[in-house]
């Protein structure tokens, strides 16, 4: 009998980013409401550090892909848009 791995298991889709974002800043409240122990608080702290890492690589895999567009001139300019040129 084949026995499963966790790869084999559906995953849950991913959260959005202000999903995430929120999920950030309630960790945030937590660790600072000083209400938590050593132990949860370690481990809140590393759950954000987490969920900040992953955020920070979205917003710049965004900032990367915005400047990409600029540059080939897909990305008109706020000002410009709606100009036909």
């Amino acid at each position: 009998m084949a026995t499963k791995s966790k790869d084999d298991e559906p995953r849950a889709p991913k959260a959005s980013f202000d999903e995430r974002l929120a999920a950030l800043d309630q960790l945030v409240v937590e660790i600072e409401g000083g209400k938590l122990g050593l132990e949860a608080s370690m481990q809140r702290y590393q759950d954000g550090m987490r969920l900040y890492q992953e955020l920070k690589a979205e917003i710049e895999a965004h900032r990367q892909r915005f400047q990409e567009l600029a540059a080939d001139g897909s990305l008109v300019p706020a000002k410009d848009a709606g100009r036909d040129a």
